[in-house]
């Protein structure tokens, strides 16, 4: 019984550190490797990039920019609205260019052609799913399920192993001075 509640400490304490480790590595992944991640609210890049994914955006030079890459930007036409879509056309000089986007499950291509100072970067891959946990996150009930629940029960967790450290120790000096005025 004592090995099972061992082993079952030690896979808990394991999905934690994971848990933490995957946290940070998407927080601090953008400021590594130059990436910003997108969820997707809609489904006009379907099938490439369904909706609830998440893509990772790393940031280029427009003029790197060819037809058939999927890049994100600015929407001309909502402003605060970011779209990810695939470039159709490229028009302009190098020192002007823009883009033509048209998603992929769209029939038509996009009506207003995007500057190269909205594009904020050419998407790299894709996480499905992804986008409906960071949307669940940032809801009060995600972040105490995903955040402060597992917080506190680590917390629990090193309480209840400080205490039984506190008693084990409290328990053999007290047998310790038994036994010294026994042998007295």
């Amino acid at each position: 019984m004592r090995f099972v509640i061992r082993a079952l400490r030690w896979i808990i304490n394991l999905a934690f550190v994971c848990l933490l480790l995957g946290l940070t590595l998407m927080l601090a992944a953008p400021r590594l490797w130059g990436l910003d991640f997108r969820a997707v609210a809609s489904g006009s890049m379907e099938p490439t990039i369904p909706l609830g994914a998440v893509v990772a955006v790393q940031s280029v030079d427009p003029s790197a920019i060819q037809p058939g890459d999927v890049i994100t930007f600015q929407s001309l036409e909502s402003p605060g609205l970011v779209v990810t879509h695939r470039v159709v056309e490229v028009v302009g000089s190098p020192d002007s260019r823009a883009f033509r986007t048209k998603g992929d499950a769209n029939d038509d291509v996009d009506l207003a052609l995007v500057p190269a100072t909205n594009v904020l970067g050419r998407a790299l891959f894709r996480v499905p799913y992804a986008g409906y946990l960071a949307q669940f996150v940032r809801t009060r009930q995600g972040w105490l399920f995903l955040v402060v629940a597992p917080a506190a029960a680590l917390i629990l967790m090193e309480l209840v192993n400080i205490l039984k450290v506190i008693w084990s120790s409290d328990r053999q000096s007290s047998k310790d001075s038994k036994a010294a005025k026994e042998s007295v």
